[in-house]
């Protein structure tokens, strides 16, 4: 699944492909976690962040 373009994982989670949605996370967990502790500045508000974000990103 590495393999797979950002374009085409974005298009399956819609779909409601766990395993692309899970992939899309871990593709731009990095980056999401660099971003929020920036504004943040506190892991724990960080990881709480990130799970809101991934939940309601994957209840739309």
């Amino acid at each position: 699944m590495d393999k797979i373009s950002t374009k085409k994982l974005v298009q399956k989670a819609k779909k409601g492909d766990g395993q692309a949605f899970v992939h899309l996370c871990q593709k731009y967990e990095t980056v999401l976690y660099n971003a929020a502790y920036k504004m943040l500045l506190n892991e724990v508000d960080v990881a709480d962040c990130l799970q809101e974000t991934e939940l309601c990103a994957w209840e739309k």
